[in-house]
């Protein structure tokens, strides 16, 4: 079993945590979705209709990204390099998509529109902080 070190080259890159942050909130029932190839208006109401044929007693709890704002804002090697345009449905899904964010130690500040979140993408060579699990009990 291997430990990340403090080098912050051992730490996942921005676009990876991002990742880990959407499985997170799969798990809490909040549907994550990156790379949605359509304008945020068409995505909102496809994700919508979508979740609620599939779960019609769902809350249709999302957050999803587009690719063209993923691929405007990503390196030749695929990570993030600029702050990147989060699409939310409400206020309790932008408070859970900030902290499962935060477990993977990314911040985010408000969007630029309505129902939006910026994530924002740390300098090269910032150290990652280090979230410590809490004790099982």
């Amino acid at each position: 079993m291997s430990a990340l070190g403090n080098d912050v080259t051992d730490w996942p890159g921005t676009r990876d945590r991002l990742l880990l942050a959407a499985e997170r909130l799969l798990g809490c029932g909040i549907i994550a979705c990156g790379r949605v190839d359509a304008d945020p208006v068409t995505a909102r109401r496809a994700l919508e209709a979508e979740i609620l044929r599939r779960y019609p007693a769902a809350a249709c709890s999302y957050v999803f990204w587009t690719a063209t704002d993923e691929d405007a804002v990503s390196s030749a090697d695929g990570d993030l390099v600029a702050p990147l345009l989060l699409h939310y449905n409400g206020p309790p899904v932008a408070g859970a998509v900030r902290a499962a964010l935060a477990e993977q130690g990314l911040q985010t500040r408000p969007g630029s529109h309505p129902l939006t979140l910026q994530l924002v993408v740390e300098p090269p060579g910032l150290p990652v902080p280090v979230v410590a699990e809490s004790p099982a009990g």
